[in-house]
């Protein structure tokens, strides 16, 4: 029939789990199973719709985190080379041992550093990745 629209639906019950996940931290319980498996298809989607917003909310949110947290780190670095250390180096050593981390990439050091300060992975090797 010429006269029919036909919805085009973009949800995977495959990866709705992992989508929940990013939107709020944890996977769904046994009632957002339950609700979804009752669900039509128009309704399945309408919850997709609404995960996909929260899970942009919740990436704009650590975007913004993130943003603070290398602000801070930055004036970190700057008040500790005021404090004495020759250069950036120094200073991230200086750091690394407040925070009893390695001072050396790949080795969970800095890495674990960034993890503890918020900071984006590979920020403070100069090669931060992007994600979304």
């Amino acid at each position: 029939n010429d006269n029919m629209e036909t919805q085009i639906y973009t949800f995977d019950s495959d990866i709705v789990s992992d989508l929940y996940k990013d939107a709020y931290g944890s996977r769904p319980g046994e009632g957002f199973w339950r609700h979804w498996d009752e669900s039509t298809s128009d309704e399945k989607q309408e919850i997709w719709d609404r995960l996909c917003d929260a899970s942009q909310d919740e990436a704009d949110r650590e975007k913004q985190l993130q943003e603070i947290a290398v602000a801070d780190f930055e004036e970190r670095i700057a008040h500790w080379i005021q404090s004495g250390a020759s250069n950036r180096a120094t200073a991230i050593r200086w750091m690394c041992d407040t925070y009893d981390v390695p001072n050396e990439p790949g080795v969970m050091g800095w890495e674990h550093l960034e993890y503890e300060l918020g900071l984006p992975y590979g920020y403070i090797e100069g090669k931060p990745h992007k994600y979304g």
